[in-house]
């Protein structure tokens, strides 16, 4: 039987660390809320991981994996409690006169 041109997807051992989950540009830009073409910047200047999967240009998918790590990566702030700071003891301003 003939495949017409379709390969099957076949993964060897070493693949089978691959991602379980890919999203569309799509669905991060619906996970992220934020449009599409803001999910594209990020690809395109490396912010964001992805695969290709196709011929010529290909789709983009982005992995879960990736997904989590680019999110980790934007986190601000820290789960220790920080400091108060500390406060400032008012100067004398010598060089007005009143």
């Amino acid at each position: 039987m003939k495949s017409r041109g379709r390969c099957p997807l076949i993964l060897k051992p070493e693949c089978e660390s691959m991602p379980k989950q890919f999203y569309t540009v799509k669905e991060v830009a619906s996970r992220l809320n934020m449009s599409a073409s803001s999910v594209y910047a990020l690809v395109e200047c490396g912010h964001l991981a992805f695969y290709r999967l196709g011929k010529r240009r290909g789709a983009i998918r982005i992995s879960d994996e990736d997904l989590d790590s680019f999110l980790q990566g934007c986190r601000v702030g820290t789960s220790e409690p920080t400091k108060a700071p500390r406060q400032r003891r008012s100067r004398k301003l010598q060089h007005i006169r009143l």
